[in-house]
């Protein structure tokens, strides 16, 4: 996701939580993944967009962000 690329996973565990609809497709079984890949592959413009989407939200699992969010769980507790 942080490279732009859309990904295309399995909807369970960890994918289901990470992966939203603007920023990937989830599936549940095979044919369903195949329309979703061929859908990306056959229309530049919403494999764009989506791949910006993915790679603005892969931001949000950085170590940076990572690092700002326990700083201010911290902070909450040390007041």
């Amino acid at each position: 996701m942080a490279a732009g690329l859309v990904p295309v996973v399995h909807d369970s565990g960890g994918p289901r939580e990470l992966v939203v609809d603007t920023a990937g497709f989830r599936w549940t079984d095979t044919a369903e993944a195949v329309r979703q890949v061929e859908r990306l592959v056959g229309d530049e413009s919403l494999r764009t967009s989506m791949a910006e989407t993915a790679r603005l939200r892969a931001n949000l699992f950085s170590s940076h962000a990572f690092e700002t969010r326990i700083a201010e769980i911290v902070g909450n507790y040390a007041n």
